[in-house]
């Protein structure tokens, strides 16, 4: 949900980058290497959040709208794109300062420690870093679902086509970045060495290194 969303990011944010910067753990540059936009979206996507609660709060069957709350916000969701180009090497940041600086590496471990107890959304910091680059697509199918249930002559079915058409559009141009394909690829070479004894946190993504099976070699 939006409101998920927006929690996960919120506590990011809160509880992980602006310690990290305030304590000295990551410099600006660090900062904006490992987080790039996060914050940006959070900010946006807590307006939106906003928007739709009070929407419903309000709402009126045969008179009332979101189709305009998602288009008066919809400039913004250009920004995934932007954040999800630098997705793959804000990973290889984050786990490389994680390791070697310790304060950093402090800092993300008691965030991981809060979001695993009971209770909690479960998302390690390496998690919330990867929504956004999925987020969109839950927009597609929430419109969709919307356009579902909505009355074939509503006042919404306009501005819900209207939205489903830029969200989709943009969707598939973030399917198709060559970033994209390469933050699949590191995902399963990050997998690969976590699950491996003695090569966990290890820097195993190269330039041009991908996977090519996964299961068992025979020699």
């Amino acid at each position: 949900s939006e409101r998920a969303f927006v929690e996960a990011l919120g506590s990011c944010v809160q509880e992980a980058l602006r310690p990290a910067a305030e304590q000295g753990a990551l410099s600006d540059d660090d900062v904006w290497d490992v987080f790039g936009l996060l914050q940006v979206l959070f900010v946006y996507h807590q307006n939106l959040y906003h928007r739709l609660r009070d929407a419903l709060a309000a709402w009126q069957s045969h008179i009332s709208t979101v189709g305009d709350v998602f288009l008066d916000n919809s400039a913004f969701l250009v920004l995934h794109a932007m954040y999800t180009r630098g997705y793959a090497g804000a990973l290889l940041h984050y786990r490389e300062l994680r390791t070697t600086r310790p304060a950093f590496g402090r800092v993300a471990e008691a965030y991981d420690t809060a979001h695993r107890s009971s209770g909690s959304s479960g998302y390690t910091l390496q998690d919330v870093l990867a929504l956004p680059c999925e987020h969109l697509a839950a927009y597609q199918g929430l419109i969709e679902n919307i356009q579902k249930y909505t009355p074939k002559n509503h006042v919404d079915v306009p501005l819900l086509e209207q939205c489903h058409e830029r969200v989709y559009h943009l969707v598939h141009r973030i399917a198709f970045l060559p970033e994209t394909a390469t933050i699949v690829e590191n995902r399963k070479l990050l997998a690969a060495a976590d699950s491996i004894r003695g090569l966990e946190g290890q820097r195993l993504i190269a330039p041009g290194r991908r996977v090519v099976q996964e299961g068992l070699v025979s020699i």
